[in-house]
C-alpha cells in the first residue's frame, strides 16, 4: 500500500531501529546499542507522558517521578535480593509488575491531589510532588543516597530473557515501544480516548453534558504514571544504576521537550522526540558541554516555525499525497479534529469509516426524544407537577446580591421564560440550576430531588440539559462529534478502552437523528467552528436533546441571530412545547411571548413578577421595569 510522506517516514524509522544492531555489531559501532536503548527507553517515557500532555492537555513538570520509582523498584528488589539472600525478589515477573503498580498507585495519589487544579497552579504543583520524591531518594542513605545505587545484576526472567546482554535488552525495549504506541493508539480511538478529548477542548462543556472529567483525567494519569515506571524499570537494567537525577525536574523537562520536539497529540510524535533530542544531545556534547547553548535556540526555532513539531514539519513536507495506512489514521489531536470534512471524530463514530456529509433525510430519520413532531393530536398539555422548584435562593459575589432570595417553580411539560435586564441574575440563576454555582442559602429541587449539593455532571444524569448564553461548544470538533460526545456521556460505557469508537453505530446513529431534528442533516462533518452563528446555536440544541433530558435550560439562544435564523429556532422550541420541560432566558421578547406558557421577570435577583404572557404584558410594573413600548398590548 502507498502510505504518506510522513507515515513512509515513521515506518523508515521503525525499521532502521529494528535492524541497528546487527548493524552496529558488523560495522563494529556497539555503542550506537547502548544510545539507542536509551532512545527506545526514554521514548517509552515519552509516550506515556504526550498521553496526559498531548491528548489530555495535562502538563506534568514531575514525570520523571515514575521514571525514578519504577527503577528503584527494580533497584531495591534487586539489592536486597543480593544482601539478604532473597533471590526471589530478583525475578523480572515480580519488578516490572511491582514497578507499575507503585508508580501506578503514587500517581493516583500526586493526581487526585493536582487535578483539583489547573492552569499554572498544576504545573507547580506536579513539580512540587517531583521535587519531593526526588529529594525523598536522596534521603534513602541504604540505597547509596544521592550517589545512587548500583545494580550487580539485572532482572532475572526465569532465564529466558537475559537483561544483561545488550542486543537483547535492545530488543526488549524496542518490543516495549511497540506494545506502549498501541496501547496508545488504542486507548485514543476507543470511548475512553474521546472523553480525554474532549476534556481537553473544552472541559466545561463536558461536564455540562454530563462527563465526570476527574475521574477521567484521573484514570488517564494513573495510566502514564504506570507505563513510565515501566519504562524506569528498563532504564533501572539498562544503567544497572539507579540514583535520584532520575527523578529530578531537569529530567522531567527533557521528556516535555521529547513531546514537543516530537509534536505534542500525535502518536509517533515522542518517539521521533526522543531519537532528535538524544541524538543531538550526543552529537552537541561532544562539541562542547555547553550542548544546551546550542540545542536551546534549534528547540525554539521548531517551536516557533514547525508547530506541529518534527510531525507536523514532516506531514507539511508530505502535504497531501500518499494513502494512510490504518494504524496512521485518526490518532492524532489535530488530524482528529482539524483536518476538515474528512477528518475529525466523525471517522471515529461512523461505522464503516465513510466520509461526506449525509443528506438532510439521511439525517433526519426516526423520531429524536422530546422533539417529535407537533402534527396529529397537537401539543402535549403542560402538566400540573413542578419539574423544578426552587426555594428562597440567595447567591451574592461580595455584596452584590446576584440571586435575592428567590423562589421559583416551573410546572413539567411547561415553557418558562425568565427576562429581565442585565444583570438581574438571570445567567448566575441556571449555573446555580446546574451546579456550577452553588447558593449561599437556599434549596434546589428538580423532580422531587434535592439537587443543592450535587455536581453538574449528575444533574445532568438526572435530567437536566442547557445551553449557554455564549456559544460553548468543541470548536475543533465536527458537529457529529459534539452531539456524538453528549450521547456518549449518557450511554454508561465510556470507560470502554479498547472497542473503537468510530464502529459504535450507538454513537453515530444517534447522533445523526438528533442533527437532522434541528435542521443540520447535511452538515453533520463540517467543524463546529466553520458553521454560522445560527447553526452553532442550534448544535447546541441538538447535543442538549441527544442526552435524553428531562428539561431544558436555554440561556439567550437565539443572541446574536438574524430574523430567519430566529425563526427557525423558535420553530424547532416549538416542537418541543409540552413535551420537554423548558425554562428559556431570552431577549428577544417577540420569540419570549410566542413560546412561554408562564414568564418571571428578574430584577435585581428578585422576581417581581410571574405570570402568563397576557398577565405579564398588562403589568404595568414589569412595562416600567424592563419591556417599556417593547412589547405591544394590541
Amino acid at each position: 500500500m502507498r502510505i504518506g510522506f510522513k507515515e513512509g517516514f515513521i515506518v523508515a524509522l521503525l525499521a532502521a531501529l529494528a535492524v541497528l544492531p546487527p548493524l552496529a555489531v558488523w560495522s563494529d559501532e556497539v555503542f550506537y546499542i547502548d544510545l539507542f536503548s536509551r532512545v527506545l527507553i526514554h521514548a517509552i517515557a515519552a509516550v506515556s507522558l504526550n498521553f496526559i500532555l498531548g491528548y489530555g492537555g495535562m502538563v506534568s513538570f514531575g514525570h520523571a517521578a515514575y521514571l525514578g520509582i519504577g527503577g528503584y523498584v527494580v533497584g531495591i528488589c534487586t539489592f536486597h535480593a543480593l544482601e539478604d539472600g532473597i533471590g526471589w525478589l530478583a525475578s523480572g515477573w515480580l519488578q516490572f509488575p511491582l514497578a507499575m503498580l507503585i508508580s501506578a498507585l503514587v500517581a493516583l495519589a500526586i493526581g487526585a491531589i493536582c487535578l483539583r487544579t489547573r492552569g499554572v497552579y498544576f504545573i507547580m504543583i506536579t513539580l512540587a510532588f517531583g521535587q519531593m520524591l526526588y529529594f525523598s531518594a536522596v534521603g534513602l542513605e541504604v540505597y547509596g543516597a544521592d550517589d545512587g545505587l548500583t545494580l550487580y545484576t539485572t532482572s532475572d526472567f526465569s532465564g529466558l530473557v537475559n537483561l544483561g546482554d545488550d542486543v537483547t535488552l535492545y530488543y526488549v525495549s524496542y518490543v516495549a515501544l511497540l506494545v506502549a504506541l498501541w496501547l496508545s493508539w488504542r486507548l485514543i480511538g476507543s470511548r475512553f480516548g474521546r472523553a480525554i478529548a474532549g476534556a481537553r477542548s473544552n472541559e466545561r462543556r463536558m461536564q455540562a453534558i454530563g462527563f465526570p472529567t476527574y475521574s477521567y483525567k484521573l484514570t488517564a494519569f494513573v495510566i502514564a504514571g504506570g507505563l513510565c515506571g515501566f519504562a524506569g524499570a528498563l532504564m533501572a537494567n539498562h544503567d544497572t544504576f539507579v540514583s535520584p537525577s532520575m527523578m529530578h525536574w531537569i529530567k522531567s523537562g527533557d521528556l516535555i521537550i521529547m513531546v514537543v520536539l516530537g509534536g505534542m497529540g500525535t502518536l509517533f510524535g515522542p518517539v521521533v522526540g526522543a531519537v532528535a533530542f538524544l541524538f543531538l544531545e550526543e552529537l552537541l556534547s561532544s562539541i562542547t558541554e555547553h550542548w544546551q547553548v546550542i540545542f536551546g535556540p534549534l528547540l525554539i526555532v521548531v517551536v516557533i516555525f514547525a508547530r506541529g513539531g518534527i510531525d507536523g514539519l514532516l506531514g507539511a513536507l508530505g502535504g497531501a499525497r500518499g494513502v494512510v495506512l490504518p494504524f496512521f489514521g485518526g490518532r492524532s489531536a489535530r488530524q482528529d479534529h482539524r483536518s476538515g470534512p474528512e477528518g475529525g471524530l466523525a471517522r471515529h463514530f461512523s461505522a464503516d469509516g465513510s466520509a461526506g456529509a449525509p443528506t438532510a433525510a439521511a439525517g433526519s430519520q426516526g423520531p429524536l426524544p422530546g422533539l417529535a413532531s407537533a402534527a396529529g393530536d397537537g401539543p402535549a398539555r403542560p402538566a400540573l407537577t413542578a419539574a423544578l422548584r426552587i426555594d428562597n435562593v440567595v447567591k451574592s459575589f461580595g455584596g452584590l446580591l446576584a440571586t435575592d432570595h428567590l423562589t421559583l417553580e416551573i410546572a413539567s411539560g411547561e415553557i418558562h421564560a425568565v427576562i429581565g435586564p442585565n444583570g438581574a441574575g438571570k445567567t448566575t440563576l441556571i449555573a446555580q440550576i446546574t451546579g456550577e454555582l452553588r447558593p449561599d442559602r437556599g434549596r434546589i429541587h428538580f423532580r422531587g430531588r434535592d439537587i443543592t449539593a450535587l455536581s453538574t455532571p449528575r444533574r445532568s444524569h438526572l435530567g437536566l440539559a442547557r445551553s449557554f448564553q455564549i456559544t460553548n461548544l468543541f470548536l475543533e470538533f465536527s458537529a457529529l462529534d459534539n452531539v456524538a460526545l453528549a450521547i456518549q456521556a449518557h450511554s454508561g460505557h465510556s470507560f470502554r478502552f479498547w472497542r473503537e469508537a468510530r464502529g459504535d453505530p450507538a454513537l453515530h446513529l444517534p447522533a445523526r437523528r438528533a442533527l437532522g431534528q434541528v435542521g443540520l442533516g447535511a452538515r453533520t462533518d463540517v467543524l463546529a467552528s466553520n458553521l454560522a452563528h445560527g447553526e452553532q446555536r442550534q448544535l447546541e440544541i441538538a447535543m442538549a436533546l441527544a442526552t435524553g433530558p428531562g428539561m431544558l435550560l436555554l440561556d439567550e439562544p437565539m443572541a446574536g441571530m438574524g430574523p430567519e435564523e430566529s425563526a427557525r429556532m423558535v420553530q424547532t422550541l416549538r416542537a418541543l412545547k409540552g413535551r420537554l420541560t423548558i425554562l428559556l432566558i431570552e431577549h428577544d421578547m417577540d420569540a419570549v411571548f410566542a413560546l412561554a406558557d408562564r414568564i418571571t421577570v428578574l430584577e435585581y435577583g428578585s422576581a417581581i413578577a410571574t405570570g402568563t404572557p397576557e398577565e405579564i404584558r398588562g403589568n404595568e410594573e414589569v412595562r416600567q421595569a424592563y419591556l417599556g413600548d417593547a412589547v405591544s398590548t394590541a
